[in-house]
């Protein structure tokens, strides 16, 4: 059946076919229009060329095939060919193998549509949506599927399955979905406008027991959100260029495995655990909460995963493993005391000015940078300089880091967390009120009992320091010489030697005060080498 002389549509609206219709083979470089027809039997577009086809509110009683047609013969590169399937009836099986769709696919899913409705099996394999030239936009959303397959199907451009309910188990394997021209187009329709954003977007897809995503590639962005998800899922070897979301879902035992440019995990929920592999730049975990030991791995050859944010996340059931926690911000997180960190990992490593740093947190470092005297920061917090946060909340979260060493049998490793809790304490502290210049005094003589240099040292310049007040001011006659003076009351001092005969009241309160604070420093430099050393 030859269509080439007509000019703009072929036009069959309204058209009632008793029986079956082929139109194998049809070519047609008009746009092909069969709206509110009916087709008592089945109805046959193998290799059929077409510039478009349009059958909303088209009943076909039989099965459609259009394996093999070209939907777009005529505007392989124009952005504007369309194909529309929403409102069609199809009682019988329909077949889509190896078709090429055009520009705009629809099958149902803007609110003013009705989705077609399919009540048999559905095959898509091999299918090609859109053209490299111009992308598309893909619309199979609101869709009441029996038995589908998507085996091998390439998108070009932006598709959705939104709200689309899979009743028994999907082939949703082997796809590839490529961003074109359409993901910015140069000027957007209405229709553009309501479309949605991700290359890839599953949201509220409803899966049934059993369902598998496998080797899916996409090239953008990819959205996840499983409504109702009743049985076990696998998702294995997908590939995301850009943001892969995963958000709004109850899992039930998940075992996962992605790579993309960012990961974010939101609001999900893990009921039976999982294993969680990822291969990404950045990942986010944010409200989310597993039920029963859920793990996040690093894949093995991957490049350094950055674990970014765990805000408003249950971190009681989760651990981590591989993952690099230097700009993680663990401020808001739930059960932080209970997080679980395995294999290779690293916190940030706080600026050096004497010694070898510490291990900080990244919100410490977002605080600081914050504050005129936090340059040293400065690059550390540049991937979120513009928070700033309560040092107070700063200080909880390193208490329960160090709990969680302590709790661990790992007091060497919490002392770098008890350092940092103490330094935010410091530094909420009213200026000169009493907390704050006790914390001052500890920090500056001992660093809080974990730098024993700083407890010798003070008590070098304190030694050095009475010896010469007590050759000055200690002795009525003459004194033992500033070196004497010095050794003499180190040994009084520490050694509990007896007091010389001829001190000043100035001189006995020395040697007490020195009775004092030299046995208190020793103690404070033995009790920072054993917190480094004790396991």
């Amino acid at each position: 059946m030859q269509c080439a002389r007509i000019e703009e549509q072929a036009n069959f609206d309204n058209i009632t076919v008793r029986n079956s219709a082929t139109l194998d083979g049809l070519e047609c470089n008009a746009f092909f229009q069969f709206v509110n027809g009916s087709v008592g039997g089945s109805l046959s577009f193998k290799y059929a060329k077409l510039a478009g086809i349009w059958t909303t509110h088209t009943v076909v009683q039989g099965n459609l095939d259009m394996s093999n047609a070209d939907l777009h013969r005529k505007a392989v590169e124009a952005a504007g060919a369309l194909a529309r399937f929403d409102g069609t009836t199809i009682e019988g099986d329909a077949t889509f193998t190896a078709t090429k769709f055009p520009f705009e696919t629809t099958f149902g899913g803007y609110a003013d549509m009705n989705a077609a409705k399919f009540n048999g099996r559905v095959d898509f394999s091999e299918s090609q949506f859109g053209t490299p030239e111009a992308g598309g936009r893909h619309l199979l959303q609101q869709l009441d599927l029996a038995k589908t397959s998507f085996n091998n199907c390439v998108f070009h451009g932006r598709v959705s399955f939104a709200g689309s309910v899979f009743a028994q188990r999907p082939d949703l394997s082997n796809i590839r979905v490529h961003s074109g021209p359409a993901h910015q187009p140069a000027a957007k329709d209405q229709n553009d406008a309501r479309f949605p954003e991700s290359n890839l977007d599953l949201s509220n897809v409803r899966l049934p027991q059993g369902a598998t995503l496998r080797n899916i590639d996409v090239v953008g962005s990819m959205t996840i959100s499983f409504s109702d998800l009743a049985g076990e899922l696998e998702v294995s070897g997908i590939r995301v260029s850009d943001r892969l979301l995963i958000t709004n879902t109850t899992f039930q035992y998940l075992p996962f495995d992605a790579k993309a440019g960012t990961i974010a995990i939101v609001r999900c929920q893990f009921a039976k655990g999982g294993v969680v592999g990822t291969s990404t730049n950045s990942l986010q975990i944010i409200e989310s909460d597993a039920r029963q030991p859920v793990s996040i791995v690093a894949e093995d050859g991957a490049e350094r995963t950055f674990l970014t944010s765990l805000s408003r996340t249950n971190l009681e059931n989760f651990t981590f493993v591989g993952l690099d926690f230097s700009r993680t911000s663990l401020t808001g997180s739930v059960n932080l005391e209970k997080i679980r960190i395995q294999g290779q990992f690293r916190f940030l490593r706080s600026p050096r000015f004497f010694g070898t740093g510490r291990e900080a947190i990244f919100d410490e470092a977002v605080f600081r940078a914050s504050r005129r005297i936090g340059w040293r920061w400065r690059r550390h917090a540049s991937t979120n300089a513009s928070r700033h946060d309560n040092p107070q909340a700063v200080a909880g979260s390193y208490r329960a880091l160090r709990k969680n060493r302590e709790d661990s049998k790992d007091e060497p490793g919490g002392a770098d967390f008890y350092y940092g809790e103490m330094e935010m304490r410091r530094i909420a502290a009213r200026t000169l009120s009493a907390e704050w210049g006790l914390l001052t005094a500890y920090w500056l003589i001992s660093g809080y009992g974990l730098r024993a240099w700083r407890a010798v040292s003070a008590l070098t310049l304190f030694v050095f320091a009475g010896g010469l007040a007590l050759e000055a001011y200690g002795f009525r006659s003459t004194s033992p010489g500033g070196m004497d003076s010095a050794l003499l009351f180190a040994q009084t001092s520490i050694g509990l030697a007896r007091l010389p005969d001829n001190l000043t009241s100035a001189g006995s309160f020395l040697f007490i005060a020195g009775r004092i604070a030299c046995p208190a420093l020793l103690a404070l430099a033995a009790l920072a080498v054993r917190g480094r050393l004790k396991r």
